[in-house]
C-alpha cells in the first residue's frame, strides 16, 4: 500500500464542521490503496470537541500529533502585564486596554491579530508540524502530501514538507482564501501579504482541489498562470455509516417523539460570517401569527448566545430549542428525527462559492431542506438533488409560506421529502476519497526521502536523506 501524508489542523478529537473532510478521507483512502499518515495538532485550540470519530479509523491510519504555540496568548499576557504595571494594579490579568473607554481592547486585539496571525491564528503550529512532517517522510516512505485548509497555515506546512522531501503535493481548499466571505483583511498590507501567500501556494502545489465550482473559477480568474487541468473540484459529502450508527440521546427522545401537530426543523452547526437566523426567526414569528400548525426550531451547535438573542428579538423563544454542540452521529440522529433541515448562507461577496458541509449531512438524512441562500453552489446543489426549497437569504415571506406548507402537509399525513437516496448517493465521503485517490495515482512520482531502515525494507541501494 502506498503512503500519503495528510496535513490537517482539524482532526478528532477536535470537533466541528472543519473535521469531517480530513477524517473521512483518512477513513476511506486505505480502500483505494493509500495508507494515510495524518499530521495534526496536539491539544489544539477550538470550540468543539468530539473524540468519538477516532474509533472509526482503520488500522492502516497513523496519526502524528505535534504541539502548537499560540502567539496571541503570549501577546495578550504581555500587554496585560504592561497595563497593570503602568496602572499600579496588583489584581489578576484583565483585558488589555480595558481602562481606555472600552476602545483599547479591540484595537489591541486587532493590532496583534494583524501582526502575528499571518496567515491565521494557527501559524504557531508551522515550525513543529514542518519538523515532524519532514521526519515522517524520511522514515515512512511517504509518496505524496495532501494539505487541507482552513486554516491556511496547513498549506504553508504542506508546501515546506513537500519541497524538502521532493514530493508531489495536493492543496485542498475547503473554503476560498482571500475571496472567502469571512476573510477579514482584504484591505491594506495584510491583504497584500495574504494574496501573495495565496499566489505562492497555488503556484507551488502540484494539484489544487476545491469543494465548489465557483471557488475553482475564482482561483483561475485571479491566477491566470494556473493550468486549469491542475485544479479539480471534489465536493464534500456525508457518510452513511454516521446515520446507520446514529442514536438519539435519551434526553432528546421525549421532545423529539413523533407528533403530527408539530413541524420540527433542525439547524446543525455554527453561525459563521454574516450567517444570521434573523430572517428565519421572523418567518417563524409570521407562522405563529398566521395560526399555522406549530413550527419549532432546534439549533445544534455553537453561537448559542447569538441565537438566543435573535429568538428573543423575534418573540419566538418558546419555539426555539438550543442543544449546544453535538457529536457527529448524535447530530445525524437529530436530523433523522426531525421533519426538515435549515440551511443559512450569507449574502455578502464571495458567498456564491460557499457550500457548507452540513448541507451534505442534510442530503444524507433525506429531510427536506429550507435553504436561505444566495444564488451559487449551495442553491444549485439543493435544486439539483431536489432536496428542498431555495429562497433568498432575507425572504421572510417565502420562508414563512414554506414552513407553514410543510407543517400543513405533515398534519395531513403527507410530509415533505428531501433528496432521494439515489440523488444523495453521488455525495458520499467514500466517493470523495476515491476521487482523491485518483488524483494521487496520477501524480508523477518523485524522489522519496526515506530513512535507512525503510530504505532496506524497500530494497533501495541509495537513500535521499532530505
Amino acid at each position: 500500500m502506498r503512503r500519503v501524508l495528510l496535513v490537517s489542523y482539524f482532526f478528532p478529537p477536535l470537533g466541528g464542521g472543519g473535521v469531517p473532510r480530513a477524517h473521512k478521507l483518512a477513513k476511506y483512502l486505505p480502500a483505494f490503496g493509500w495508507e494515510p499518515h495524518v499530521l495534526t495538532v496536539r491539544d489544539g485550540f477550538w470550540s468543539a470537541w468530539d473524540p468519538t470519530p477516532l474509533s472509526e479509523l482503520p488500522c492502516e491510519v497513523r496519526i502524528h500529533r505535534t504541539r502548537i504555540f499560540m502567539p496571541g496568548v503570549a501577546a495578550k499576557r504581555a500587554l496585560s502585564r504592561l497595563r497593570l504595571r503602568g496602572a499600579g494594579d496588583t489584581g489578576g490579568e484583565g483585558d488589555p486596554g480595558a481602562k481606555a473607554g472600552g476602545r483599547g481592547p479591540s484595537r489591541a486585539r486587532e493590532t496583534f491579530r494583524r501582526a502575528l496571525y499571518v496567515p491565521d491564528e494557527f501559524i504557531g503550529w508551522l515550525p513543529f508540524a514542518v519538523r515532524a512532517g519532514r521526519r515522517i517522510c524520511r522514515e515512512q516512505g511517504i509518496e505524496a502530501v495532501i494539505s487541507t485548509s482552513p486554516p491556511q497555515t496547513a498549506h504553508l506546512v504542506g508546501a515546506a514538507i513537500a519541497r524538502t522531501a521532493a514530493l508531489p503535493w495536493v492543496a485542498d481548499f475547503r473554503d476560498a482564501w482571500t475571496r472567502d466571505p469571512n476573510f477579514r483583511f482584504a484591505a491594506g498590507w495584510r491583504g497584500r501579504v495574504d494574496r501573495a501567500l495565496e499566489r505562492r501556494v497555488l503556484r507551488a502545489a502540484t494539484r489544487i482541489v476545491t469543494v465548489s465550482d465557483p471557488i475553482r473559477e475564482d482561483f483561475l480568474a485571479d491566477h491566470p498562470a494556473l493550468d486549469p487541468r491542475t485544479v479539480s473540484v471534489i465536493a464534500n459529502g456525508f457518510d452513511p455509516d454516521d446515520f446507520r450508527a446514529a442514536a438519539l440521546p435519551a434526553e432528546f427522545q421525549e421532545w423529539m417523539a413523533p407528533d403530527p401537530t408539530r413541524l420540527r426543523i433542525v439547524y446543525a452547526g455554527g453561525l459563521l460570517g454574516n450567517r444570521s437566523p434573523r430572517a428565519f426567526f421572523d418567518a417563524l414569528a409570521a407562522c405563529a401569527r398566521a395560526q399555522a400548525p406549530r413550527v419549532e426550531a432546534i439549533f445544534a451547535g455553537t453561537d448559542q448566545d447569538a441565537i438566543r438573542a435573535e429568538a428573543e428579538r423575534a418573540g419566538v423563544s418558546d419555539r426555539v430549542r438550543m442543544v449546544g454542540y453535538l457529536p457527529q452521529r448524535e447530530a445525524c440522529a437529530l436530523l433523522r428525527a426531525a421533519d426538515a433541515a435549515l440551511l443559512l448562507v450569507g449574502d455578502q461577496a464571495g458567498s456564491a462559492g460557499v457550500v457548507s458541509g452540513k448541507v451534505y449531512q442534510y442530503l444524507g438524512s433525506g429531510r427536506p431542506i429550507l435553504a436561505l441562500a444566495p444564488e451559487g453552489a449551495a442553491a444549485d446543489l439543493v435544486r439539483k438533488t431536489g432536496a428542498g426549497i431555495v429562497l433568498a437569504p432575507r425572504d421572510v415571506g417565502g420562508a414563512a409560506r414554506a414552513l407553514a406548507g410543510w407543517a400543513r402537509a405533515k398534519a395531513a399525513g403527507k410530509p415533505a421529502c428531501g433528496a432521494s437516496r439515489e440523488a444523495a448517493a453521488a455525495f458520499t465521503r467514500r466517493r470523495a476519497a476515491e476521487r482523491f485517490a485518483g488524483i494521487l495515482n496520477d501524480l508523477r512520482p518523485r524522489a522519496v526521502s526515506v530513512g535507512p531502515r525503510r530504505a532496506r525494507d524497500l530494497g533501495l541501494e541509495e537513500v535521499d536523506r532530505g
